[in-house]
């Protein structure tokens, strides 16, 4: 799990990627609240959550079950003291799945920033308010935390699990906006599909 535009709570973007699918990574733009659906995925205790870094850093606006901070058990795992310098995501899974890090462009993360108010537009017609780079920065984001989980687990590394009380909206950086509502979601794989079909409709 991923977030960009973390100025807002909930943020202008959420990032997810799984194992379920194939590759691809769901982008939710949230708007003044998450929606139930997001808001029961990420409330599950039986689905880990991998973060890179604190998962309160995202602010995400809904309770986190069962997330993991992958940035901490990384550093534990290489032997990092606690002072020594932090790595960014892309140099972590960038060492860990090529030996160099991958390289990020700061123009495109920055640019999130730049957003001092919710575009009108659903995610759906995300190109009139975010570009194709942006959308593939956000994605290569989430993709790679999975990544970088996927191989820590597999070296044996040590997650401490995080449980994270919902943050309150933060009502003076939103503009309002009617909250979709969704049916319930089973599961991640039901969540996922029904939300790319809406996405491709």
């Amino acid at each position: 799990v991923d977030a960009e535009g973390t100025h807002f709570s909930p943020p202008l973007l959420v990032q997810i990627a799984a194992d379920t699918m194939r590759g691809r990574v769901l982008l939710c733009a949230p708007g003044n609240s998450i929606s139930p659906d997001l808001q029961r995925l990420m409330g599950d205790a039986d689905i880990r959550k991998a973060f890179f870094g604190d998962p309160r850093r995202e602010r995400l606006g809904c309770a986190i079950r069962n997330g993991v901070d992958t940035q901490v058990a990384e550093r534990a795992s290489s032997g990092l003291e606690g002072d020594a310098p932090q790595r960014g995501l892309a140099d972590v899974c960038g060492r860990l799945l090529q030996g160099a890090p991958y390289a990020k462009r700061k123009r495109l993360q920055k640019s999130f920033g730049f957003y001092r108010q919710r575009a009108e537009a659903s995610l759906r017609h995300s190109r009139h308010w975010l570009s194709t780079d942006q959308r593939r920065y956000a994605a290569a984001d989430a993709w790679a935390t999975l990544a970088v989980y996927k191989k820590l687990e597999t070296c044996g590394a040590t997650f401490e699990l995080h449980d994270v009380a919902a943050e309150a909206p933060s009502p003076d950086r939103q503009r309002g906006r009617p909250v979709a509502h969704t049916s319930r979601a089973d599961d991640l794989r039901a969540f996922v599909n029904r939300s790319l079909a809406g996405q491709t409709g």
